[in-house]
């Protein structure tokens, strides 16, 4: 009788413990991405907020018909946001270039 003793996982072992783990990817890949998504949306509607509040502040201490960007002393040091005065109906937009926009009154 041959008494070895075999240490290590079957074939059959490596293969559930795969599956599981592919299952479990499937799933918290889309859900990280949601979280991902949703992060970049907000971070846009502050953005917004921000220069909306500044523009408004602006307006109504200089009572200026065409208020620009530079008027609102705010920097965005990240460049994938776009910021735009729209003094005709009063409202700040903002566009990110992974898709997200944001519109946001000031008068």
């Amino acid at each position: 009788m041959n008494n070895r003793n075999i240490n290590g996982f079957t074939l059959v072992e490596v293969i559930v413990t795969a599956v599981i783990v592919a299952v479990l990817a499937g799933v918290a890949v889309p859900v990280y991405l949601g979280y991902v998504n949703d992060t970049r949306q907000d971070a846009v509607e502050g953005i917004a907020e921000t220069a909306a509040a500044s523009a408004n502040s602006v307006w109504r201490k200089t009572a200026k018909a065409n208020i620009v960007l530079s008027d609102l002393n705010l920097t965005y040091s990240n460049p994938p946001y776009t910021v735009t005065i729209n003094n005709t109906n009063g409202t700040v937009i903002v566009v990110a270039t992974t898709g997200q926009r944001d519109t946001v009154a000031f008068k």
